[in-house]
């Protein structure tokens, strides 16, 4: 669920994009006393598929004339994606599936391999 739930209140009201991302910035700054500069910062959304609302901003986003980075995570969002009943951002999103991995192949995903080879030598 997600951490704090004005968000997915904010993103149900009927509201356009910039007002939305004004609202969250507001609510940011009041939770965590942070002020964040949205066009330099990435948005993520951790378990996406507890907003159906989110989900289809995603393609108010990407035609937004501010160039939003946004990454979307949700352990069950495949499930969601099958069972949504709002519109779907079709060509809007890059998919992207991920399984986890242990801190060896970490290592060589990130072009250290040269520290996996350090440990399997010392072990």
């Amino acid at each position: 669920m997600f951490e704090n739930e004005n968000i997915i209140e904010l993103f149900e009201r009927k509201i356009s994009i910039v007002e939305k991302i004004k609202l969250l910035k507001i609510i940011i700054k009041s939770e965590k006393n942070i002020d964040i500069d949205f066009e330099n910062t990435i948005i993520f959304f951790d378990e996406v598929q507890e907003s159906e609302e989110i989900i289809s901003s995603l393609k108010y986003f990407n035609e937004s004339e501010v160039p939003y980075k946004i990454i979307c995570a949700g352990g069950l969002l495949g499930v969601k994606l099958k069972r949504m009943v709002k519109s779907f951002p079709v060509g809007k999103v890059d998919m992207l599936t991920m399984n986890p991995m242990d801190f060896e192949e970490f290592l060589m995903a990130t072009t250290r391999e040269r520290y996996y080879r350090n440990i399997k030598r010392t072990l």
